[in-house]
């Protein structure tokens, strides 16, 4: 197949000669030809293998979890994201999982961790750490730093196994006192500025809505303008040489400079494939930005067939994370595999 349209092998061989993946021109006429496709075929609500009493996007092999996005391997568990390998009863955590049981309110946790709250960085063999940052195969230990192959510490002092657990009770019922305890840790102790984290990818701010909230910017992040050599790339790889290599190039988007590497070029040469004509982070930006928000919208069924409602609708409600002003004909699960298959 070609474009949707069935054509026997010689043919499609033929017409995929034909294309040019090496012409930047020629890929972005297939491509916008594509987008046009894909608003004329229907999508299913979100995408999920093997789940039960499961929401989320891109969920794989989970019960009962619920808002958990690019997860699989996954049980009794909410809010979490990019969570892989053995994960239960796991609530609000960013990656990465592989038997993490019990984690609540973290980012980055995981190989064997269980009983990991508030926590970042926490890894390998770790239990039992609360408001700890890059503590590795470490266990009981409060409010540490940078520790490896420790335990009963508090603000990485050591100490003995009784004293601990007396100490960590009073800080635990001083923070609740204080309205400290359960939350993440503060997001003014944050080592970057929002602009700086993938929170961007996922939910882009403006400088001025990141100040509003009380985050950090970052102005002077990493990088050079107005340094290029090279002001047009050539459109066709089979015009670039290895010259350009040594060529400092201006980003279309964001005018940061960039360059391409013996490496990179070798693969574009070897695939056919065209010169990228933006800067790394604005790639990723840009392929972020074809993925669907986290969040959910419920919508009806979008087929029309005969024995529907009155209006020729199937009745079928559903959530799913694609907004309600997107024009793609999106289907409840029973319609979207009667068409399909």
């Amino acid at each position: 197949c070609f474009m949707n349209e069935q054509l026997s092998q010689e043919d499609y061989k033929k017409r995929r000669k034909e294309v040019n993946l090496g012409s930047r021109k020629e890929i972005k006429n297939y491509l916008k030809i594509f987008e046009e496709l894909k608003k004329k075929h229907p999508h299913r609500p979100l995408f999920y293998k093997q789940i039960e009493n499961s929401l989320g996007d891109h969920l794989y092999n989970a019960k009962d979890s619920l808002f958990c996005f690019d997860c699989s391997d996954i049980e009794h568990s909410k809010y979490c994201s990019q969570m892989q390998l053995g994960i239960r009863h796991c609530y609000d955590i960013y990656q990465y999982g592989i038997e993490a049981e019990l984690c609540y309110e973290g980012a980055m946790v995981g190989t064997n961790a269980y009983n990991i709250r508030f926590c970042y960085l926490c890894l390998w063999q770790v239990s039992d750490l609360t408001y700890c940052i890059e503590s590795y195969s470490s266990k009981e230990c409060f409010g540490c730093f940078g520790l490896k192959h420790n335990s009963y510490c508090i603000l990485n002092k050591q100490y003995e196994k009784e004293e601990y657990f007396q100490l960590k009770k009073r800080l635990i019922e001083k923070m609740k006192k204080d309205g400290e305890w359960g939350e993440f840790l503060p997001i003014q102790y944050s080592q970057s500025a929002y602009n700086e984290t993938t929170a961007q990818l996922f939910y882009p701010k403006t400088k001025e809505e990141a100040l509003e909230k009380g985050w950090r910017w970052q102005d002077n992040l990493p990088g050079t303008y107005g340094k290029e050599t090279l002001k047009e790339i050539p459109d066709d790889i089979e015009n670039v040489s290895g010259a350009i290599t040594k060529e400092i190039l201006c980003c279309e988007t964001c005018q940061k400079n960039y360059r391409i590497v013996a490496q990179e070029l070798k693969f574009y040469q070897e695939q056919k494939y065209t010169l990228p004509k933006q800067c790394f982070e604005c790639r990723r930006r840009a392929r972020m930005a074809k993925r669907n928000p986290k969040k959910f919208w419920t919508r009806q069924c979008m087929c029309q067939e005969s024995g529907h409602d009155h209006q020729g609708l199937c009745p079928q409600q559903f959530r799913t994370n694609y907004a309600p002003n997107r024009k793609e004909p999106i289907y409840c699960e029973a319609c979207y595999m009667k068409e399909i298959y």
